[in-house]
């Protein structure tokens, strides 16, 4: 049967291989914009959390929230990893110690990036500024973004993919047309962004410590 196949497939007329072409195209374009309506959905659910107060990041998300992510203990997951076995003997494998030995060798040039951030950090207003990233991000690290975040994305993605498979689809349709792939690109997208003008909202997006 695939032998069948392929010889069926080299018969194909031109005009039967480009309207085969504009079908999967078509599928594929579908099949995406069925994939982004459902994970837009799930972004766009309300969050199942109670009223009852966690004493973390999450007591600061509004119900409404698209979406959240929070990272717990990062100071406490970095020691572990660098006390771990497997560390050890990361650090042990030849490969890795020459690319570390380079790495110290291009530091440590003369005005080089160590000695920049050397006379950086003996600012003591330096020295507090990299206490406080440091304290920021070893406990908890949260991003979150409004209601208006879903339908931002959604809009989003099918620009995206207008500019991708635009210029595709214009050809398959019209075949004979001398416009180039860019411009037929960025009519596309603003084609798709002029038809959703109510979602093109510039939404919030907060990232706390």
């Amino acid at each position: 049967m695939a032998g069948n196949t392929r010889i069926s497939d080299r018969t194909k007329s031109p005009e039967r291989r480009r309207w085969s072409a504009a079908l999967m195209a078509q599928s594929l374009a579908a099949w995406m914009t069925i994939s982004t309506a459902v994970g837009i959905g799930a972004m766009g659910a309300a969050p199942a959390w109670s009223a009852e107060k966690l004493n973390n990041s999450l007591d600061l998300v509004p119900a409404s929230a698209s979406f959240y992510s929070a990272s717990l203990r990062m100071k406490e997951q970095l020691d572990l990893l660098v006390q771990s076995k497997a560390w050890g003997k990361l650090m042990q494998m030849p490969s890795v110690q020459m690319g570390l030995a380079l790495l110290k060798e291009k530091l440590n040039e003369p005005g080089g990036p160590r000695k920049q951030f050397d006379d950086w950090r003996k600012n003591p207003d330096n020295e507090r500024l990299l206490e406080l990233l440091a304290e920021m991000v070893s406990t908890e690290v949260f991003v979150y973004g409004d209601k208006d975040f879903a339908p931002f994305a959604e809009v989003a993605i099918d620009a995206f993919n207008a500019a991708r498979f635009g210029p595709a689809l214009s050809k398959l349709s019209d075949p004979d047309g001398d416009v180039p792939d860019e411009k037929l690109a960025v009519m596309a997208m603003l084609s798709t962004l002029n038809d959703n003008l109510d979602k093109v909202v510039v939404p919030d997006f907060v990232l706390g410590f």
